[in-house]
């Protein structure tokens, strides 16, 4: 089981590692929580449109402070041409006895990581802007410490 929680750790390492050209954002939260008033905002200018993308949200949470087993999350991506899409993600993290789909690490931490969109091309050319925010019944998300935005980038499809 340890050897796995070091595999999980080090393949989530290894992604944010991958995109360190500017392609990540993140958003630390003091010990109060998420406030909905303070979305993370992640901006990439595009100069490709050939190579297909992949975005992620990774979550770290604190199991023992955190009152739910899901979240949802607020996306909005503008393109270039100020055109918006907005959508709402459901992303659950324990069963529904209340099992964490992941094990905390050294710190009590639970780190999760999921796509929002996989391979996908951005087809025009200039400043994307993508705006993530919770979306639950609180004001302030109690147990959330970071979240954040990877893009991944790939000639491959």
């Amino acid at each position: 089981m340890q050897f796995l929680k070091i595999l999980c750790f080090l393949s989530t390492l290894g992604l944010l590692v991958k995109c360190t050209k500017g392609e990540y954002a993140e958003k630390e939260f003091p010990e109060i929580g998420w406030p909905y008033t303070q979305p993370l905002i992640f901006e990439y200018n595009n100069v490709d449109t050939s190579v297909w993308r992949s975005l992620f949200i990774s979550l770290s949470i604190k199991p023992d402070a955190y009152p739910y087993r899901n979240i949802y999350f607020h996306i909005t991506i503008q393109t270039p041409s100020k055109k918006e899409v907005t959508e709402v993600k459901e992303f659950l993290l324990a069963d529904e006895l209340g099992n964490w789909f992941t094990e905390p690490d050294w710190r009590g931490i639970c780190e999760f990581s999921s796509p929002i969109m996989v391979k996908t091309k951005f087809l025009e050319k200039g400043l994307y802007t993508f705006k993530l925010a919770q979306y639950m019944r609180d004001d302030t998300l109690k147990g959330v410490k970071k979240v954040s935005l990877v893009l991944d980038s790939s000639r491959e499809k």
